[in-house]
């Protein structure tokens, strides 16, 4: 609770009493007070009555989604992709349902591996090993399969490595940000014209990114970029701007900084 400042526990109902046992990676807030809990083991998909967590009916196949990397949500539909299986279910009152799985590597249609997820306008932004692709979703949620777009970045840059794996993002421009570890990827539409441009480390510009090897991205309300480093702390800039700030570890040291300087991710609170 931001207001006062203090933790609240919740009660774990007793059909959940492994998850009380479990180490949690990661969760994820969906509609209908369900959270999606990832452990090292399973996939728990739960739901809050009163502080009080309690499992929604599933079949054991979600187990196979624990290693799920991005969980996005896109006209009342839960997407969840691993590397290799994009799965959408529908979240209803009595429980949650199936309804399409696909093959990363059928959906790539290079035989690639996804590894992040997106969605901005109606397109569902794909990660994949060359680069991305891009598919339009339906009013009714559903993929239209025939209307795709993809971009190999190598092409697009040849100083951006053939396979790369990561995060990826898109602005209110349509601008896709990738991390990487030769730094930020930005892929921009300029009169019809796709170009890819690598923002690097350089020694002797401190407005530049202060590290390659860029671990996550993140876009807040303000049109602000946030870029968080392995090992080099939190990079920063308006997306209207070309230099860059830095957030590092100086938090012992009393100044305006972080504590760390390997920033897994970043997200805004409600």
């Amino acid at each position: 609770d931001y207001n006062v400042g203090r933790y609240v526990d919740y009660i774990v109902c007793d059909e959940l009493e492994s998850l009380q046992h479990s180490h949690v990676k990661n969760i994820k807030l969906v509609k209908d007070n369900t959270m999606l809990v990832f452990t090292t083991d399973s996939l728990y998909i739960v739901r809050d009555y009163n502080n009080c967590l309690h499992p929604v009916k599933f079949d054991s196949y979600y187990d196979s989604m624990k290693n799920a990397h991005s969980v996005v949500e896109a006209a009342g539909y839960i997407w969840l992709c691993t590397a290799e299986k994009l799965t959408q279910l529908e979240i209803t009152k009595s429980g949650i349902a199936h309804v399409n799985s696909f093959s990363c590597r059928d959906l790539s249609k290079h035989n690639e591996q996804a590894s992040s997820l997106y969605v901005k306008d109606n397109f569902l932004y794909i990660r994949i090993n060359s680069g991305c692709i891009r598919y339009l979703l339906e009013e009714n949620g559903m993929l239209n399969m025939e209307r795709t777009d993809y971009y190999n970045f190598n092409s697009l840059n040849p100083y951006i490595p053939q396979n790369t794996s990561g995060k990826i993002i898109v602005d209110n421009k349509n601008t896709i940000w990738c991390t990487s570890r030769v730094g930020l990827l930005e892929i921009s539409n300029t009169s019809g014209i796709m170009k890819a441009k690598v923002h690097s480390r350089e020694s002797f510009n401190v407005t530049s990114v202060n590290s390659n090897f860029i671990s996550t991205v993140f876009i807040d309300s303000f049109n602000n970029i946030w870029v968080g480093t392995w090992g080099r702390g939190l990079n920063y800039k308006s997306l209207s701007m070309p230099i860059f700030g830095t957030i590092s570890d100086n938090y012992d040291k009393g100044d305006f900084g972080i504590k760390g300087a390997f920033v897994k991710d970043v997200d805004k609170d409600s």
